[in-house]
């Protein structure tokens, strides 16, 4: 049986969504990954987007941390069904994120999520730097599933997110 995760993608990231980005980065904080570079992206950067939000994100070892505050009359709707309460304070966990190599390897992944009809229920595209289609997994795992081409300008901006090197390996 073919594996979405084991022949198309690896396991890179944990989203969160949140109504108050500075306090989720404090909480990541008090448990020890505290740097993060925080950017807006879409509309609350002037984009194109019709969509905004604001992004914390920091590696913890190998795992990259991404807290997600979108604004909220620009919701993507992908983040609608887990964000909090206005001014709750609080992070909830919405998906995995999911790297996927090259293109062959995308249009295979989207012919296999098509073959096991997993819908996607948002997709994004930079051509020159990156695919992403966030798949409903909910029903199979209680979360989103966010697969993301990634291209060499991706891996750049990726490696100057801040890292929290005081995260301990259990395998060390």
């Amino acid at each position: 049986m073919v594996g979405i995760f084991k022949d198309y993608a690896a396991i890179f990231q944990f989203g969160y969504v949140t109504d108050d980005l500075e306090s989720a980065v404090a909480r990541f904080g008090e448990l020890g990954i505290e740097r993060f570079r925080i950017s807006p992206v879409g509309a609350a950067a002037n984009g194109h987007s019709p969509f905004g939000a604001r992004i914390a994100m920091a590696w913890a070892g190998e795992l990259m941390i991404e807290i997600i505050e979108p604004l909220r009359d620009k919701t993507a709707p992908v983040y609608v069904d887990d964000l909090p309460p206005a001014e709750s304070r609080r992070c909830v966990f919405n998906h995995v994120g999911l790297a996927v190599p090259d293109h062959e390897t995308w249009n295979a992944l989207e012919k296999e999520l098509e073959r096991r009809k997993l819908p996607i229920v948002w997709r994004g595209s930079n051509p020159a730097r990156f695919d992403v289609s966030y798949v409903d997994t909910r029903p199979l795992l209680g979360h989103y599933c966010e697969f993301i081409r990634i291209c060499p300008v991706l891996v750049e901006q990726f490696a100057n997110v801040p890292k929290n090197d005081t995260v301990k390996s259990w395998l060390s």
